[in-house]
């Protein structure tokens, strides 16, 4: 008995390290046998004895039978799963591979005009299914349980949609196996998930260590940055390693993806739960129709290409002023632009440059506009104003002119939470962007102007988490301006998403306001991102008697800096059909105060008047529809 044990685990085991082809051939050679065995017993049953063995013709049964059953199981997709994702779906499908083998079998009995009971093509189609059905589930038996002493035992941290995820993704997997669920919710403790208990903090602690378990598996999207570094600190002081599978948002929506553990980055603290796009809102403004991105080599720029080609427009033009970064956008999306049918067309050139901009339009015809050129560096546009405003408000003044003329159906800005009430250069600048969009909706009645608002991008170029990585790297000391400094935080690919379904909830006119979730105090990145790299954060100032530690230096807030960002200019936000897309509810100036304005500022840049353009761009802020 014991041999037969090894035995089977060492084909379970062979069986689940070879390579794909492999384990199709194994499984086709299992379903010929058991077509073979259900052809026999069929036939044994209804008869009762064993002389249609010495029939000549019978054996002709043996090949016209399991040829094309091999060949339905195949058209079934029958071989494309094998140990792992095994489940009720395999089995309806056997159901029906089965049903068309038995119905083959009796073409085959009446073209070979054999003297057979009708009933044993009927019985046949029964116990194929019971054998291949059988076999299939008894190897993923083996599979999770025989092979799961080999494998290492993990606990998961969360018992909601996530944790259930990764529990089933992990059930057969060949490392890992699942032993303990731990959850804070009291209404969820003793519960079981695929037959794993759920438990509380205190009780699995005890349990892990009596299992052995040195990995938990942090599957808490929704928790906010404080709760999730408060998990962390609990289990390090347990020498209890937490981390995070790969590809977790693809396994709450029910895809295949791989739920290997890997170590926490900070970004899986500063990230949330995510929520599924709604396909028409992503596909409405963009599908087979002509769309144009302004700096498009940017964070945010080239992630919005990518996901616009997704979603198949007729052409694709990405326009930066950087040559560099269209020359690495053109390597990293123009063969995916050709796979899913769009012309792709790079151009280089300033949105700023009017008769560039209008021979643009004219000759593609554009249809919809994501205008995301900024320079949004806060201490260089405090230095050079200027720029500031010549690129952000008149870039934006030029394009929405000739956007205009040439009758685009869609313009969306992209702007910054740094436009509300702006204290620098960078967000006075975006904030007259802001002003020349809204009120060029109201001149004219073809383009749909709107706005979407939103801060700090994870990833992003001039974002403060790579900048804090690589002082870490380097040894410290990481540099903050203020101890009481937050901000608002998003992953790149979630806020390029919301731009392009905020751009299709709009009718013109709209300040739309991306849900950020709740600020992080830079403070506590920074100590986070230090005791991730294994170091002990201090203040530089303060007595350190650790070794191994890096310091966080106070350097003082920069010119035009905020301690906080705001979003909006007024507390009332209107849900939209999005759940994390709101409506600003503001005032909105005249076009002809706006105009007035940008002339204005147009003549301070003409004439150097760095005083006179730093006291418009300041006014601006508050400008609002009493102008």
């Amino acid at each position: 008995m014991g041999f037969a044990i090894m035995s089977i685990v060492s084909i379970v085991r062979a069986t689940t390290n070879a390579d794909r082809w492999i384990k199709r051939v194994i499984q086709m050679l299992l379903d010929v046998v058991a077509t073979c065995l259900a052809l026999s017993f069929s036939t044994l049953l209804r008869l009762e004895n064993l002389e249609f063995f010495y029939q000549k013709d019978f054996w002709l049964l043996f090949i016209a039978t399991p040829v094309p059953t091999i060949f339905i199981f195949w058209r079934l997709g029958l071989y494309r799963v094998f140990l792992r994702y095994i489940s009720i779906s395999v089995a309806i499908s056997l159901m029906v591979g089965s049903s068309a083998a038995g119905i083959l079998l009796l073409m085959a009995v009446q073209l070979l005009a054999l003297d057979m009971p009708l009933a044993i093509p009927f019985m046949f189609t029964m116990i194929l299914y019971l054998i291949a059905c059988g076999v299939r589930f008894t190897l993923r038996h083996y599979a999770q349980n025989i092979l799961a002493g080999v494998r290492e035992p993990v606990a998961v941290y969360g018992a909601g949609a996530a944790g259930s995820a990764i529990v089933q993704a992990l059930k057969s997997n060949n490392h890992y196996q699942v032993c303990l669920i731990i959850d804070d919710d009291k209404h969820l403790q003793g519960g079981k998930i695929f037959g794993i208990e759920i438990s509380a903090y205190d009780q699995a602690i005890v349990r892990m260590k009596k299992l052995g378990i040195r990995t938990v598996l942090l599957a808490m999207p929704s928790a906010t940055f404080e709760e999730k570094h408060t998990i962390i600190n609990r289990f390090s002081e347990e020498t209890i390693v937490v981390k995070v599978p790969h590809d977790l948002s693809t396994l709450v929506d029910g895809q295949t993806g791989e739920a290997y553990p890997r170590n926490v980055e900070i970004e899986d603290l500063l990230g949330r739960e995510p929520v599924r796009p709604i396909k028409e809102l992503m596909s409405k403004q963009i599908f087979r129709q002509v769309v144009l991105v302004t700096g498009a080599g940017g964070s945010i720029g080239s992630e919005l290409c990518k996901i616009i080609i997704e979603e198949r427009p007729t052409i694709l033009i990405a326009i930066d002023v950087s040559e560099n970064a269209i020359y690495n956008l053109i390597n990293s999306i123009e063969e995916t632009a050709a796979n899913n049918g769009v012309h792709f067309h790079a151009k280089i050139g300033s949105v700023a440059d009017r008769s560039f901009v209008a021979d643009v339009m004219e000759q593609f015809g554009v249809d919809v506009v994501f205008h995301a050129a900024a320079y949004k560096h806060v201490p260089l546009m405090e230095a050079d104003p200027f720029q500031a405003f010549k690129n952000n408000a008149i870039g934006t003044m030029v394009l929405s002119e000739e956007a205009i003329k040439a009758k685009v159906k869609s313009f969306s800005l992209i702007s910054t939470d740094k436009a509300v009430k702006p204290t620098n250069m960078m967000g006075a600048s975006k904030r007259v962007a802001e002003l020349i969009c809204r009120s060029s909706n109201l001149s004219q009645k073809n383009t749909r102007f709107s706005v979407v608002r939103f801060g700090n991008v994870l990833g992003s170029s001039g974002s403060v988490v790579p900048l804090f990585k690589e002082q870490i790297s380097s040894g410290g000391p990481v540099t903050l301006t203020h101890r009481d400094i937050t901000r608002f935080f998003m992953t790149i690919n979630e806020a390029v998403q919301l731009v392009v379904q905020s751009s299709a909830l709009a009718e013109g006119g709209e300040v739309f306001v991306l849900d950020m979730g709740a600020p992080i105090k830079i403070i506590d990145l920074a100590k986070r991102m230090i005791e991730m790299a294994g170091c002990h954060p201090f203040i530089v100032g303060d007595e350190c008697g650790k070794t191994n530690s890096i310091g966080i230096e106070i350097t003082g807030l920069r010119p035009g800096e905020k301690l906080y960002e705001e979003l909006s200019y007024t507390s009332t936000l209107q849900q939209t059909y999005h759940p994390r897309i709101m409506l600003s509810l503001e005032d909105c100036c005249r076009p002809e105060s706006v105009k007035r304005l940008v002339s204005e500022l147009d003549k301070a840049i003409c004439t150097n008047d760095r005083t006179a353009l730093v006291k418009l761009l300041e006014s601006s802020a508050n400008y609002s529809a009493r102008f």
